[in-house]
C-alpha cells in the first residue's frame, strides 16, 4: 500500500509509537541537560582535562560494549522493563553525582552510566517494529530519528540555562526528566 507523502500519518496515531518516543525524548533531554554542565562541574570538584577525557571515553565504551547485552535482554524480559530499568538507573546515577568529590569517581560513574543508557535505545527500536506495521516502519524511524535528534537540541540549552543558578540544577533537571520517561514507559507502554 502506497500513502500520500506528508498526509496525517496512522504512525503518529499509534499509542505505543508515541510513548515509546515520548519516553527516548525526555530520558535524551535529560542526557543532554548534563552533558555540558557535566564538564564544568568535575572541573570544579579538581578534575584535571586526563580525567575529563576519560570520563567521555568511559561513557561510550561502556554504552558501546553493552548495546547487544540490552538488546538481548529486551528479548528475553521484554522490552518495557529494560526501558524502564535503564530510566530509573539513569536518574538515580544523575543524582549520585551531586555528593562526589573525588574526580576519579566520576570516571566509574560515567562507565556505569554507559551502561544504564545502552538500555533504552535497543528496547525503544524493538518496540516500534513490534507496535508498527512492516510498511510504516521507514516512516516511523523518521519521526523517531528527528524526535531523538530534537532531545539533542533541547537538553544542552535547558541544561545551561538551570545551571546559571548552580550545577545541581541541571543535575535535578535531568532526575525529574528521567523519571517523567519512567512513568510514561510504566503507564504508556504494553507490550
Amino acid at each position: 500500500r502506497v500513502t500520500a507523502p506528508f498526509t496525517s500519518s496512522e504512525v503518529l496515531r499509534n499509542r505505543t509509537f508515541l510513548a515509546v518516543s515520548l519516553s527516548v525524548f525526555v530520558s535524551y533531554v535529560g542526557l543532554g541537560m548534563i552533558t555540558p554542565v557535566r564538564v564544568l562541574y568535575a572541573e570544579s570538584r579538581g578534575a584535571s582535562l586526563a580525567i575529563i577525557g576519560a570520563m567521555a571515553t568511559a561513557y561510550l565504551v561502556s554504552n558501546f560494549a553493552f548495546q547487544y547485552p540490552a538488546g538481548w535482554l529486551a528479548d528475553r524480559w521484554g522490552r518495557q522493563p529494560v526501558m524502564l530499568i535503564s530510566l530509573l538507573c539513569q536518574a538515580a546515577l544523575a543524582a549520585i553525582y551531586l555528593p562526589i568529590t573525588d574526580p576519579v569517581l566520576f570516571v566509574v560513574l560515567r562507565f556505569v552510566e554507559g551502561i544504564a543508557a545502552a538500555g533504552m535505545l535497543p528496547a525503544a527500536r524493538a518496540l516500534i517494529v513490534d507496535s508498527v506495521p512492516q510498511e510504516q516502519q521507514g516512516e516511523a524511524y523518521g519521526i523517531f530519528g528527528a524526535i531523538f535528534s530534537a532531545s539533542f537540541l533541547l537538553g544542552p540549552g535547558l541544561g545551561g540555562l538551570l545551571a546559571s543558578s548552580a550545577y545541581t540544577s541541571a543535575f535535578l533537571g535531568a532526575i525529574v526528566f528521567r523519571l517523567i520517561g519512567a512513568l510514561v514507559v510504566l503507564f504508556l507502554i504494553r507490550q
